[in-house]
């Protein structure tokens, strides 16, 4: 079973997660520079690690919440709140406002995003072009 196709048909468990993620990134954003851990992965990379996992998670919740351009929509979700979370490290000791890190943060994000729609596509939950049928199960009225 594709996880993706299981976010996207349990909207509630999707809100949890993304609700969770989000939660972890400002909890880590709020520590001073000095009390970050130490690691071998530069900090560009984890802000790309980071986004990429969140962008996983916001597709599906966005997708199954709304009917226009979902991709677009969540990306400006995710760049949105990127961009808080660098406004919020330039109030924490030893921590900055970064242009650059945002820039990582929407990069992961996106990767995150374009790997989440074709997982969606693959588990035929999104019809992949223009037109397109979607194939498996048929959408449940509610």
């Amino acid at each position: 079973m594709n996880p993706f196709g299981f976010l996207y048909r349990h909207r509630l468990l999707n809100w949890a997660f993304v609700v969770i993620y989000a939660l972890a990134i400002f909890y880590f954003s709020s520590k001073p520079a000095a009390d970050l851990p130490s690691t071998p992965v530069s900090m560009p990379w984890l802000h790309l690690a980071e986004y990429f996992g969140f962008g996983l998670m916001l597709l599906p919740l966005v997708k199954s919440s709304s009917k226009g351009n979902y991709l677009a929509f969540s990306f400006i979700l995710l760049a949105a709140y990127a961009a808080s979370d660098e406004i919020h490290q330039y109030v924490v000791p030893g921590r900055e406002m970064d242009l650059y890190d945002w820039l990582v943060d929407c990069l992961g994000g996106l990767l995150g995003l374009f790997l989440s729609k074709k997982a969606l596509i693959l588990s035929h939950e999104v019809p992949e072009g223009r037109g397109g049928k979607c194939r498996g199960r048929k959408k449940k009225a509610y």
